[in-house]
């Protein structure tokens, strides 16, 4: 099933770079969400903002095909699906253009041989300090405990960034009357995982 302009597969397709170049150009402000599922997230969030462009990236096909019916079935034209692996986000995007970035319930690569292939790393951080803007935030919402601590960790080590929000009990904090659920937080929630998160932002005055 095809989606002209809304589903971006980036595999040799000089078109949909054109096309997301032409999005680019636009004065309003952009966010993203990578690992976006079946977009879920991304939908109820770009449904509560139409003034602002939303990406949501998703490398596996059918759950980025879902992603893009729901927002052509809400009638969104402000969403738009990323066939591309999130870390080549500062490939698309330009230095500070970036208002929010979310990443929710990512795989934790959780045995110690696999660790090497989490998003959240050192490069990781650099790219968040290029792309995004001077009042823009990280999101960041995981039910796995180590994984949360380790970026807590990293966090203490990169002055360039500080905490603005944080919880080890999201579903019970102010946030999460706020922030539209993702298809992972629905079924954390019913199973009655614990989930964690955080939310960052430009340290003042770090250059």
């Amino acid at each position: 099933m095809d989606f002209p302009g809304r589903l971006f597969a980036f595999f040799d397709r000089a078109d949909d770079e054109a096309l997301l170049g032409e999005k680019l150009r636009e004065n309003r402000e952009l966010y993203c969400e990578l690992g976006a599922g079946s977009g879920m997230f991304s939908v109820e969030l770009a449904s509560r903002a139409e003034q602002n462009l939303f990406f949501a990236f998703e490398l596996r096909y059918k759950r980025a095909v879902r992603a893009a019916e729901k927002a052509r079935e809400r009638g969104l034209a402000n969403l738009f699906v990323l066939r591309r692996d999130a870390s080549e986000l500062d490939l698309l995007f330009a230095p500070k253009s970036l208002s929010g970035i979310y990443l929710n319930f990512p795989d934790p690569w959780a045995k110690r041989r696999w660790k090497k292939h989490r998003l959240l790393n050192n490069s990781f951080m650099d790219k968040l300090d290029l792309l995004l803007s001077d009042n823009g935030f990280f999101s960041f919402r995981t039910d796995h405990e180590e994984y949360f601590s380790s970026f807590v960790e990293l966090l203490e080590s990169d002055r360039r960034f500080c905490v603005g929000d944080y919880s080890e009990n999201y579903a019970a904090s102010s946030c999460a009357k706020f922030h539209p659920r993702s298809e992972f937080e629905l079924l954390f929630r019913a199973k009655g995982v614990p989930i964690y998160y955080l939310k960052i932002g430009r340290r003042a005055g770090v250059e």
